[in-house]
């Protein structure tokens, strides 16, 4: 009881570390310095402005210097991140516990960038690649390796082949359209690498479900042409699968 106190604090405090990386890497400034400032008066914070959760439901959700109105996202993201932590890690033992470690900070890193996608319709590669490495680590496997490799394959050549039908006639690069992002192949690796190539499939399909209500709101409102950020929904297919292991079994066992 008292360790997975100790988990769920530990997340909180990644959680309060990635409101730094949100913000930060897609502007390209560091995340270490300068230290953390109010985004209305910039006056710096205190140490004790910074505890997680905590800070903010002392502070009112408020600058404790100007008083202007703090995002409830930050400490939102702190709880998510704390419940990641504490569903993924496991503590029955030292070898279990360095793995799951892992998972947790793949998880939480490719819930950040879910985040960033919403805002910047792109992500930080570096941070891209470390999700997927900390994947790849947990799961430590030659077949776990090959699936994310046959995943970000496969994706990669129906994005030629679909961009290739679809460009046909363009006659400038301004004209092509682009059915896949590079994110969206090398997150497509991580799902391979995690879930294996059945219920990868299964992931990637329930995304595209939870993407149609969107497209379609899109398309009778006549905004086709809007960009949609599909890392979230890709993410949310992975989350799915991985934390509700019925829904993928299920989708299997009705296709079989």
């Amino acid at each position: 009881m008292e360790f997975s106190i100790l988990v769920f604090i530990f997340g909180l405090v990644f959680g309060s570390f990635l409101n730094v990386l949100i913000l930060r890497l897609p502007e390209r400034k560091s995340v270490f310095y300068p230290p953390s400032s109010c985004g209305s008066c910039n006056n710096k914070l205190k140490f004790y402005h910074n505890i997680p959760i905590i800070s903010w439901l002392v502070l009112g959700g408020k600058c404790g210097f100007c008083k202007s109105k703090i995002s409830i996202q930050y400490p939102l993201i702190e709880l998510i991140v704390g419940f990641i932590f504490l569903y993924c890690i496991d503590i029955s033992s030292l070898e279990n516990l360095a793995y799951s470690i892992c998972l947790a900070l793949s998880f939480s890193l490719l819930f950040a960038l879910c985040i960033i996608d919403v805002r910047y319709l792109a992500v930080p590669s570096f941070t891209l690649m470390l999700t997927l490495i900390f994947a790849l680590i947990y799961t430590h496997s030659i077949s776990s390796f090959k699936d994310a490799l046959i995943f970000s394959g496969g994706a990669y050549l129906l994005k030629s082949l679909i961009e290739s039908i679809m460009n046909a006639k363009a006659k400038s690069d301004d004209e092509c359209i682009q059915v896949m992002g590079e994110a969206d192949i090398e997150i497509m690796a991580l799902i391979g690498a995690l879930l294996g190539i059945k219920l990868g499939f299964v992931a990637i399909f329930l995304g595209a479900v939870v993407s149609l209500p969107v497209f379609m709101y899109l398309r009778i409102k006549g905004k086709e042409n809007i960009q949609v950020p599909f890392i979230p929904f890709l993410s949310i297919g992975l989350a799915l699968v991985w934390f509700f292991p019925s829904v993928g079994q299920f989708c299997l066992d009705y296709v079989q």
